[in-house]
């Protein structure tokens, strides 16, 4: 027996000492790791305007005068000089061409004042003028001419000064609005 004790101490010593026994040192190449990221584009924002259009006057001015036997004529003269300027971020196109322009003719009244119950001035159906025919332009001009062929003066007769400072009070009421814009798309 002690034989087979010694036999299980010296199986267990050389088990255990195995077990123990092993020296470990992690000397090889550390374990890598790819890391992939998506890329993504900032916001984009498409709100702003593309540009800006402006318009200088140039001697216009709006005029009811007598066609004759005392009836309305309106009449006018000058031009509006329109111009395109592009904004920062407009592509290439627009920034070196300008845009296609519309001139909208409104007529407008605060109180819908009536002359012998007759409206004095309204605007056509057809009431826009193309201002840039040819294509887009950062350049345009508006003439008088151009925007009464867009409105309707009600063809009345002023016999008398009170009939004359009588539509001229209604007449007060009224008043044309030009909208330039680019062409819609």
């Amino acid at each position: 027996m002690k034989k087979l004790s010694l036999l299980i101490a010296l199986a267990l010593i050389v088990t255990i000492g195995g077990v123990y026994a092993a020296w470990n040192y992690s000397q090889g190449s550390a374990a890598s790791v790819e890391i992939t990221r998506e890329i993504n584009m900032a916001q984009v924002n498409t709100e702003g305007s593309k540009g800006t259009i402006s318009a200088t006057p140039s001697n216009v001015a709006f005029l009811v005068d007598d066609a004759g036997d005392y009836h309305t004529k309106l009449t006018g003269t000058g031009e509006f000089a329109i111009t395109f300027t592009p904004n920062a971020g407009a592509d290439a196109t627009t920034t070196a061409n300008g845009v296609k322009m519309i001139a909208t003719i409104v007529v407008k009244s605060t109180n819908n004042l009536k002359y012998n119950d007759v409206v004095p001035i309204a605007h056509k159906d057809a009431n826009t003028v193309d201002l840039t025919p040819t294509g887009p332009s950062k350049t345009a001009t508006l003439t008088v001419a151009q925007i009464l062929g867009c409105v309707e003066l009600c063809d009345v007769r002023l016999a008398t000064k009170a009939e004359n400072d009588a539509f001229h009070t209604v007449l007060k009421d009224y008043t044309i609005a030009i909208t330039i814009s680019e062409v819609p798309a």
